[in-house]
């Protein structure tokens, strides 16, 4: 059963093809290896996640010894591929999972919040939140944790679910030196900039490699109403 041609097993082709009677058979087969990787390492649960196999994910996840957090060659997991196709349903049932880890990085750095973060599904941040161990404050390889993209593209329910997490840092700096607080400035995004100003310890005076703080960012745009927000923040030394 284990058998591969030269690309995948039987196994893979009914997680690609979302066989769930084939696959029933083959996971009842004497030594099946559930976690067996294709040529580009993927396995056959992140196949059937990748195409959104829900009923055939469910009997794959029943199998003995089966692994969430195998990687393919790229680091993807299956929580992975099912947040960046936005599958719901499955994210939840991988998360239930013994042993998911929601921290797995993929070679650009992204951890599935990253994914969840910019996209805006609000539900699915969190459930992820409320995973065991979960770092809200992992860094890409640009820098940016998942608050990063969710204040430059205005998120403001998901910013705030971040902002309540555990042992968060506001005034982390990507590899320019702006925080959430500049990308949320600079983009006019007012609600999310005041839930920012609003976190324990927030630090307004931060200045990126350019010397700007977000102050100067939103000066520059003219919006009043949050000049008038930072200003009014404690220990600005604008």
């Amino acid at each position: 059963m284990n058998i591969q041609d030269q690309r995948k097993s039987a196994l893979h082709y009914s997680a690609q093809n979302g066989h769930e009677t084939i696959a029933m058979r083959i996971l009842q087969a004497p030594n099946v290896d559930v976690n067996i990787k294709d040529q580009v390492g993927k396995i056959a649960l992140h196949h059937s996640v990748e195409r959104g196999h829900e009923a055939y994910i469910i009997k794959i996840l029943e199998a003995p010894n089966v692994d969430v957090n195998i990687k393919n060659e790229f680091g993807k997991t299956s929580l992975h591929y099912s947040v960046e196709k936005g599958h719901e349903a499955i994210l939840m049932k991988i998360l239930e999972a013994p042993n998911v880890d929601v921290n797995i990085q993929v070679e650009n750095g992204w951890v599935a919040l990253h994914y969840i973060a910019k996209m805006g599904h609000e539900v699915v941040v969190i459930k992820l939140l409320e995973a065991p161990n979960v770092n809200v404050n992992i860094q890409d390889e640009n820098g940016w944790t998942a608050r990063h993209y969710s204040a430059e593209m205005g998120h403001v329910a998901i910013v705030i679910k971040l902002l309540e997490a555990p042992n968060v840092d506001v005034n982390i700096q990507d590899e320019d030196g702006w925080t959430a607080l500049h990308y949320s400035a600079k983009m006019g995004h007012e609600t999310v900039v005041i839930k920012l100003l609003e976190a324990p310890n927030v630090d307004v005076n931060i200045q990126d490699e350019n010397g700007c703080t977000a102050l100067h960012y939103i000066a520059k745009r003219c919006h009043e109403t949050i000049v008038i927000k930072i200003l009014e923040a404690p220990i600005c030394e604008c």
